[in-house]
C-alpha cells in the first residue's frame, strides 16, 4: 500500500470520525433546546396532586453538586403553584431538608412520592400510616421556601446542594389535600450552552467533511503523477 493510499485512509477515517462527533453534539444540543425550549425551563402542565391524607411528600431529592455547577448552568430554580379544589380552603406548598421534613411528620399519615419527573410528567405515590394531626405548617421554622393562601399557593425555590423534601398540604394540617397545579424548572444557561452544542457540533461536521475532502483531493493528485 503507497504512502498517499495509507494517508487518505487515515483522513477519512479522522474525517468521519470528526463528522460524527459534531453530529452528536450536534443533536445533543438540538434535543435540549427541544426540551427546554428557549427559556431553559420544563413544565409539567396541569396535574392533580390529591391525598386523602395529611400530606403529599416527595421522597428525599439529593441535590449533591449544584452550587458546584451553578456558575455554569446558573441556579436551577424549582417553582410550584397548586389550587385547591375546595373553596375558601387555605392550602400550603413547601420544601425543607429532608431530616426536617422527616420528623415534622413522623406520626403523621402520609403519601409519599417514590417516582417524581416534571416531563413527561409521572407520579408514584405510596401510603404512610399514621395517627398525629400536624401542626400547621407555615408555623414551622424549618422551610427553605413555601408558599400558602386561601385557595392557591406558589413556591419559588433556588435551589441548593443538600437533600430536601417537597411538601403539599392543607394550611392547617388536616387530611384530605385536594389540589391541581404545575410544576417547572428552570435551568438558565440551558439555551446558551445548547446552542454552544449546536455551533461547536457544526463546526466539528465541516471540519470533519473538510478534512475528508482533501484527503480525497490528496488521493487524486498522487494518481495523477
Amino acid at each position: 500500500m503507497s504512502s498517499t493510499t495509507t494517508l487518505k485512509i487515515i483522513g477519512i477515517i479522522v474525517g468521519g470520525l470528526l463528522a460524527f462527533g459534531g453530529l452528536v453534539v450536534a443533536g445533543g444540543g438540538g434535543a435540549t433546546l427541544a426540551t427546554v425550549g428557549s427559556d431553559g425551563t420544563v413544565k409539567s402542565g396541569q396535574q392533580s396532586f390529591t391525598t386523602s391524607r395529611s400530606a403529599l411528600v416527595t421522597s428525599g431529592a439529593d441535590l449533591r453538586g449544584v452550587d458546584a455547577i451553578a456558575d455554569v448552568v446558573g441556579n436551577p430554580r424549582v417553582r410550584m403553584s397548586v389550587n385547591t379544589a375546595t373553596p375558601g380552603k387555605q392550602v400550603f406548598v413547601g420544601v425543607a431538608p429532608a431530616a426536617d421534613v422527616e420528623r415534622y411528620l413522623a406520626s403523621s399519615s402520609i403519601d409519599e412520592v417514590t417516582d417524581f419527573e416534571v416531563a413527561p410528567f409521572k407520579m408514584t405515590h405510596n401510603p404512610r400510616n399514621g395517627w398525629a394531626t400536624p401542626k400547621p405548617p407555615a408555623n414551622q421554622s424549618f422551610w427553605t421556601a413555601q408558599g400558602t393562601g386561601t385557595g392557591s399557593a406558589t413556591l419559588d425555590w433556588k435551589a441548593r446542594s443538600g437533600e430536601y423534601r417537597l411538601v403539599v398540604m392543607n394550611a392547617d394540617g388536616s387530611p384530605g389535600v385536594h389540589t391541581r397545579g404545575d410544576v417547572s424548572v428552570t435551568i438558565p444557561h440551558t439555551s446558551a450552552i445548547s446552542w454552544s452544542l449546536i455551533g461547536g457540533g457544526l463546526l466539528l461536521l465541516l471540519g470533519g467533511a473538510a478534512t475528508i475532502a482533501v484527503a480525497m483531493r490528496q488521493r487524486r493528485v498522487g494518481e495523477t503523477v
